[in-house]
């Protein structure tokens, strides 16, 4: 699932990305999840780490575990509103992902 989308939490939602060190490593702008593994890896091993607000704190916390999730095929719940779906192959290949993000 590494190529697919890098989505957006919202309309109104915006990634951005420091130009001067995406053009200084050669670097296009994050467009897929596995884009964001690799600028993400390249960046921090020159000092330069990147990041996804993940904690407990704070709502754009949640929101970027359900964008990590949804952007993997999985989600909390089924489309009947009650149904608890996270014990799914895509959740598994969420978590990998982020523990390799780490």
């Amino acid at each position: 699932m590494c190529g697919t989308p890098y989505p957006s939490i919202s309309s109104t939602s915006r990634r951005s990305n420091r130009k001067d060190l995406f053009d200084a490593n050669g670097l296009q702008p994050v467009d897929t999840w596995a884009d964001l593994l690799k600028a993400g890896t390249l960046l921090k091993s020159k000092g330069n780490p990147i990041g996804i607000a993940i904690n407990q704190k704070s709502n754009d916390a949640n929101n970027s575990w359900t964008c990590c999730l949804w952007g993997h095929g999985a989600s909390t719940v089924a489309a009947d509103g009650k149904t608890v779906t996270l014990n799914v192959p895509e959740t598994r290949e969420m978590l990998n992902f982020c523990a390799r993000a780490l």
